[in-house]
């Protein structure tokens, strides 16, 4: 059920997050990557008429690394950041960032297997960070990934372990592997208390912050967000987007958009404290698909979220259409279900006469985050068919 819950948990002076300069490290180790480069922020006026509101901005993450998402800014420089470390120590100096693809380097890392569960694109991440350094990776991947995801994580040099069940039974499994062999386990999330000491799952949401950088960057004068609409699986794009946008006096409005059937983070919210939801259906938010939150993101999710909106799919599958096959003269951009999220939030939020409780009018400036390309050929074609 699509449903809009106003975050009963924010408050006027959140507390912790991520430190003003978090983008700082990830940045300079990322510059290290041939494949580094800024993404675009897309204008698109005829979304913005559709929507009855002064601007929408998107910023397109479908192209980025030649990976198709925004996870390789995490999963990249977490791996970066173990191999530094290891590296530094076995060198005995400080290294520069442009080394960490050296053959010095390469040498050392090629001890190193690295470990993830995924539903495609985070494992894609890591697996190309492993490659970069010349070290093993293994992914895991759940029932529900399809072969052609898993093929784009093969492609980066990955072997593929497969898990019966949902991606929360490919995170356990990662977990048990990992601690069995002694790889190294890049996880995405910490949806545990024994995960609290694990300093990885920040390291990739820390990755995640260059994208506001570069946004904060690219924004004319005049273009100032009042509201972000972020998906969120486990939230840790949510937070680290929440951790540099929210806090000043003209901070946007942050609403989180997930799927109907898995919207761990709103119940979540409604329950007080981070909580662990049932299975309850397929989605094509396939890239969303969880249960439980991470802990730390949801953290800093609590004191700083305006609005949660579970949505259903058919939300999806509107906003994925109307990037693909624009009306007017807009830019099409070519995204995945979970990559248009941000625009099923708002939309629903339009068709469902939410808009006041949110704050959004016709002087507002929406800011959506396409998280990833089209991952999965056969579905963008079922999904865009009806609109050709």
């Amino acid at each position: 059920m699509t449903e809009l819950l106003l975050n009963p948990l924010k408050t006027a002076d959140p507390q912790g997050g991520l430190p003003a300069d978090a983008h700082l490290e990830p940045m300079a180790m990322l510059a290290a990557c041939p494949a580094y480069a800024p993404t675009p922020l897309v204008r698109l006026p005829g979304v913005a008429r559709r929507l009855g509101v002064r601007q929408v901005l998107v910023k397109d993450e479908s192209k980025r690394m030649g990976l198709g998402s925004f996870k390789a800014l995490g999963g990249v420089y977490a791996v970066f950041s173990v191999v530094r470390a290891q590296a530094e120590a076995a060198l005995e100096r400080t290294l520069d960032p442009a080394e960490l693809v050296g053959e010095e380097v390469r040498t050392i890392a090629s001890d190193m297997h690295f470990v993830c569960a995924s539903d495609g694109n985070h494992g894609r991440a890591v697996a190309a960070g492993a490659r970069l350094v010349g070290a093993r990776c293994s992914v895991y991947l759940h029932a529900g990934v399809t072969e052609e995801r898993a093929d784009h994580i093969r492609r980066q040099g990955a072997a593929i372990v497969r898990v019966d069940g949902t991606y929360d039974d490919s995170v356990e499994q990662a977990r048990r592997d990992a601690a069995r062999t002694g790889a190294i386990l890049v996880s995405d999330t910490a949806d545990a208390p024994e995960c609290a000491d694990d300093p990885l799952p920040v390291r990739v949401m820390q990755g995640y912050t260059v994208i506001a950088e570069e946004i904060r960057a690219q924004l004319s004068p005049d273009e100032q967000p009042t509201h972000l609409f972020v998906q969120a699986g486990v939230g840790g794009l949510a937070a680290a987007l929440a951790s540099r946008f929210s806090g000043s006096p003209d901070a946007p409005r942050i609403i989180v958009v997930e799927p109907d059937s898995a919207d761990c983070l709103l119940e979540s919210a409604r329950a007080g404290g981070a909580t662990e939801i049932a299975h309850s259906a397929e989605t094509i938010f396939a890239m969303l698909d969880c249960l439980r939150p991470s802990l730390p993101a949801f953290a800093i999710l609590k004191d700083r979220v305006d609005a949660f909106i579970s949505v259903a799919d058919t939300y999806a599958a509107e906003a994925v259409r109307s990037l693909a096959t624009p009306a007017e003269t807009d830019t099409a951009i070519r995204a995945g279900a979970s990559g248009a999220a941000g625009l099923a939030g708002a939309l629903a939020a339009s068709t469902l006469g939410w808009r006041e409780a949110i704050g959004m009018n016709s002087t507002s400036t929406l800011l959506f985050i396409i998280t990833e390309g089209v991952t999965d050929e056969g579905e963008f074609e079922r999904l865009t068919r009806t609109a050709r």
